[in-house]
């Protein structure tokens, strides 16, 4: 924490609030097309042909979204592996042992990202009407889901005080709790990880953790990278 924060005024949620927004901002378009991996296949980049310096500077980024996660997990005294069980017996009837590793936690967003559904825009607006597509997946669209489930939890932190307008989906849902938010965020996290970035979870997370370390002794300027070695 010694590493990421300045001394600041406003409470904690808040604070975590608008740096996992700027997090998102900067996985998506600081290191070129990283939106585009993330699209639909038919529309973006296929993993196989990204450019390996995009998916290790998104595995960074990605790095950082992760840490935000678990600290909130911490702060709040929740296991991250309750909150994505809960998660995944809500969209998936999940009835397996609570994923106790990163690499568990990848493994079943993996299995079930085509049960992980956020509803659309049109779908909140238009409930009842049935030829609306009213969910998008995980599996079909993680571009979408990645920014939604980033949005309810920044929204469950600083109890929406900084939607934009006009509203988008998310805007649209009532707020929500941050237990309830973190489990979608981690599955969708270790889905984009593993079938878009092509890395383990555990990867990203190891080299996190070394990056922060390298940082409190030697400053944010001389950072490490993310590199084959991590991969």
């Amino acid at each position: 924490m010694t590493t990421r924060f300045n001394d600041s005024e406003s409470p904690w949620q808040e604070t975590y609030a608008g740096y996992i927004r700027g997090e998102l901002m900067e996985f998506l378009g600081q290191h070129g097309p990283g939106a585009n991996l993330l699209l639909p296949a038919r529309a973006g980049i296929s993993p196989n042909d990204a450019p390996e310096d995009l998916r290790f500077s998104m595995a960074d980024e990605l790095g950082d979204l992760l840490w935000f996660g678990t600290d909130i997990a911490s702060r709040i005294s929740v296991p991250i592996s309750q909150v994505c069980l809960d998660a995944l017996r809500q969209y998936a009837g999940y009835t397996k042992t609570p994923p106790a590793t990163f690499p568990d936690l990848a493994e079943a967003a993996v299995a079930h990202a085509s049960d992980i559904t956020v509803p659309t825009r049109l779908g909140l607006r238009y409930p009842n009407i049935p030829s609306i597509p009213g969910h998008s997946s995980l599996a079909s669209n993680p571009l979408y889901l990645f920014i939604r489930t980033t949005g309810r939890l920044t929204r469950a932190l600083d109890q929406g005080a900084h939607d934009l307008s006009p509203p988008g989906a998310t805007e649209l849902e009532p707020v929500q709790d941050p237990v309830r938010s973190l489990g979608t965020y981690f599955l969708v996290l270790a889905y984009i990880a593993s079938t878009r970035l092509r890395i383990p979870v555990n990867s990203i997370v190891d080299f996190n953790m070394a990056k922060l370390r390298h940082r409190r002794l030697h400053g944010k300027e001389k950072d490490i990278k993310f590199d084959r070695s991590w991969a």
